[in-house]
């Protein structure tokens, strides 16, 4: 039973939604037939009780016909029929949570019927609940759309004149206008999409109209439109990303606009700026670190980081080693503690360990490090290198030349075993691998050579190339 469509979904729901169910189900204007209301109870109850026991088929089926033999094919029947109903009730519950969409249907139903008595005072109240919505995404523009439309068609109706009359206000404008803007933010919306696609996937695609739009917007001021505007500069983002002050215009119409839109919707938006703030610290770009960290902050205060309720271990790692370079090490402490309950429960103790490690190593408590990374048993591969490279570093920080010697080789057996690894982040720790050993065999105070690997780190990339760069200036300035 559990592996149904029906458990599944019900199972998804939160108490509040099983219990308004429970009452959609219960009323006879959606459903009279009672074994639906006993099988929904049943299913509840299990539910309810969080029962790890399997509910079984025929088990309900005795609840529900107590002397009949067991129908297969009438059960599959009944458990489609209900579904069917848990999907009634989830269209009606979207549709009531929006006043606007409520208020256009009634306008339709109105017109339909032409009821011209109700006409003004329709009209009216849908006006003022389109005024009041708080949102100003695309779906705003498209509800006023409909809305519009179908105000000048009743008007219409109920006077022939009205198109006729240049002194009367049809309405004409605003339905161009509001389909208009629809029309260009989910425009721009969509194609910001593909360019992210575009860059995880090197698609092309050719969008009709496309540069006409974006050009269109550039050359007009759409400015105090928020769902066009930021758009339009997400789209900047993407297509200029060396181009800085792009960022710091789409920073602030977000932090002015954001509220002005569904959750969900915020959390893309704010993604865009995050991504853009790690790609420039990924080329270089220093002040970019403080940017990305204090991103991360107000995206963990807005709850903007999480996926289903938890944190990828992924992103813990990367807010407490964006930390951690600003020497914010009483914040990383504060974050490991107070967020680390939103990691996966499969990974949290390990993750735990290996981010304290990380935190022990920048305040150079090279013991505590040592011992945290001995608890640290992590399948993840991005962790595991992580957890290796920090211990190369531990073991480089102590001067155990000889026992780093030795981690060296076996980390380069270890990466060179990884089939399933990109070659790209294979290299990359190679190379990390590499430089360490120069370092490593040059003795006394060889300028020349120091500065000839300095110059060579400094143009590569690769993994941890922060700490080897300052590894090398330290032995440049000692001398």
């Amino acid at each position: 039973m559990h592996k149904t469509k029906l458990y599944q979904i019900l199972s998804s729901f939160s108490s509040f939604e099983l219990n308004r169910l429970d009452k959609f189900i219960r009323s006879p204007y959606f459903n009279k037939n009672e074994t639906w209301i006993l099988y929904y109870e049943i299913l509840h109850r299990h539910i309810k009780s969080k029962s790890q026991k399997e509910l079984h088929k025929k088990h309900i089926w005795k609840k529900l016909y107590t002397d009949a033999p067991y129908d297969d094919k009438k059960f599959r029947k009944l458990t489609t029929d209900l579904l069917q109903l848990v999907i009634r009730f989830l269209s009606v519950e979207k549709h009531f949570n929006s006043p606007l969409e409520v208020a256009k249907d009634i306008l339709g139903h109105i017109r339909d019927k032409e009821i011209t008595p109700l006409y003004n005072s329709s009209i009216k109240v849908s006006q003022r609940l389109a005024e009041r919505h708080y949102y100003r995404n695309a779906d705003y523009f498209y509800y006023r759309f409909n809305m519009d439309k179908t105000i000048f068609e009743m008007r219409n109706t109920l006077d022939k004149r009205l198109i006729k009359d240049a002194s009367k206000d049809t309405g004409l404008d605003r339905i161009m206008a509001h389909l208009d803007y629809f029309y260009l933010a989910e425009k721009l919306k969509y194609y910001s999409i593909i360019l992210t696609w575009g860059k995880m996937y090197r698609r092309e695609e050719n969008i009709l109209f496309m540069d006409e739009i974006i050009q269109y917007v550039k050359e007009n001021d759409f400015i105090s439109i928020p769902s066009i505007a930021l758009y339009y500069y997400v789209i900047l983002l993407l297509k200029e990303p060396e181009n800085e002050s792009n960022y710091f215009t789409y920073k602030q119409l977000l932090a002015e606009y954001l509220e002005l839109f569904p959750n969900e919707e915020q959390k893309e938006l704010y993604e865009h700026l995050i991504n853009f703030s790690i790609r420039r610290l990924n080329s270089g770009s220093k002040a970019f670190l403080s940017e990305s960290f204090e991103n991360y902050k107000l995206g963990l205060e807005n709850e903007f980081l999480y996926i289903k309720g938890k944190l990828s271990p992924f992103l813990f790692k990367n807010i407490v080693t964006s930390g951690l370079r600003l020497k914010e090490y009483d914040w990383v402490e504060n974050f490991i503690n107070k967020y680390s309950d939103k990691l996966p429960e499969e990974i949290r103790s390990s993750a735990i360990s290996y981010n304290l490690a990380n935190l022990h190593f920048y305040k150079a408590n090279y013991e505590e490090v040592l011992t945290l990374l001995q608890e640290v048993e992590i399948s993840d591969i991005y962790y595991n290198l992580g957890a290796k490279s920090l211990l190369m570093a531990t073991y480089y920080e102590t001067q155990e030349w000889e026992v780093l010697d030795y981690f060296l080789h076996s980390f380069r057996v270890f990466l060179n075993r990884q089939k399933n690894l990109p070659p790209n982040r294979v290299q990359s720790y190679l190379r990390l691998l590499t430089y360490t050993k120069r370092l490593m065999n040059i003795i006394g105070r060889d300028r020349p050579a120091l500065t000839e690997l300095y110059d060579k780190a400094s143009k590569d990339a690769f993994s941890s190339k922060n700490w080897l760069i300052n590894k090398i200036n330290e032995r440049l300035n000692g001398l």
